[in-house]
């Protein structure tokens, strides 16, 4: 059911990646065939955008995981509008067709991202039995339970009782609050040793609050990966940190480019 959604992600990812490009290497030399180059491009990845949401339409079929699409629908004539403007623009030999570009790749980039994940949850909770199976088996879970994770349904299932810690990663702070409260007031009916609860937390002030709430351990993925990047420039084997990431194959760090919107608020900030 969402396979074919996902991996359609990489057709549009492929025209996507050629707009970059002519954005990247902009020559106002030759500003023409740039410009006829973009038409051509948009007017591609907004036909694969409306076949990459009509499969949604087709392959989503629960009635209350309608909504969930409904609201993609809302993301996609967004998307339309951006791109016919962009469209607009480039026949015009505008450069107001690349500046736009910047809104649109934070919308485009972050409704994929939410598609490979908040999406997907929000069609499990709704989902029946027998979908669910079929999510577990295209991606391989060995295990699942069809329940709230912080019931005692989903704990007894779980054979919580006998387990050593539990790890809890939603990216809703709510749930893993509800999460951690659940699983020590069980511990305490159980009266046996205390477990290890692992959690996660983007802002330093939820990571206190779990480990208020009873967290052993809570993982800040930016400062782990400030540490992480930290520790190595302290090598002072390393000259080149730079260097270090790009092309050394001893390190599990990968680098990455961000783009910041012209427009961006946190543009000459620190």
């Amino acid at each position: 059911m969402l396979k074919p959604i996902i991996n359609h992600q990489k057709k549009l990812n492929e025209i996507y990646k050629k707009i970059d490009f002519l954005r990247e290497n902009f020559d106002f030399e030759n500003y023409e065939a740039f410009f006829s180059e973009l038409v051509d491009n948009a007017k591609e990845l907004k036909n694969e955008l409306e076949y990459h949401f009509n499969l949604q339409i087709n392959a989503i079929t629960h009635k209350k995981a309608k909504k969930f699409v409904l609201e993609n629908m809302l993301v996609r004539d967004i998307l339309f509008r951006m791109l016919d403007f962009i469209i607009q623009k480039a026949k015009q030999n505008s450069t107001d067709a690349f500046l736009k570009l910047d809104d649109f790749d934070e919308i485009y980039k972050a409704y994929l991202k939410k598609e490979k994940g908040l999406f997907k949850q929000n069609l499990k909770s709704v989902l029946n039995d027998d979908e669910i199976e079929e999510i577990a088996k295209e991606y391989k879970y060995p295990f699942y339970i069809k329940a709230e994770p912080h019931t005692d349904l989903a704990m007894k299932k779980s054979h919580l009782s006998s387990a050593k810690g539990v790890i809890t990663l939603s990216p809703n702070i709510a749930d893993n609050i509800a999460m951690i409260s659940s699983v020590r007031l069980f511990e305490n009916e159980l009266g046996r040793i205390p477990y290890y609860i692992m959690s996660i937390a983007d802002k330093s002030v939820d990571v206190e609050k779990l480990l208020k709430l009873g967290a052993n351990e809570v993982i800040n993925p930016n400062k782990l990966m400030a540490k992480r990047a930290t520790a190595i420039a302290k090598d002072h084997k390393i000259k080149n940190l730079l260097e270090e990431f790009l092309y050394s194959r001893d390190t599990n760090l990968n680098l990455e480019e961000f783009r910041v919107p012209k427009k961006s608020l946190i543009l000459f900030k620190k």
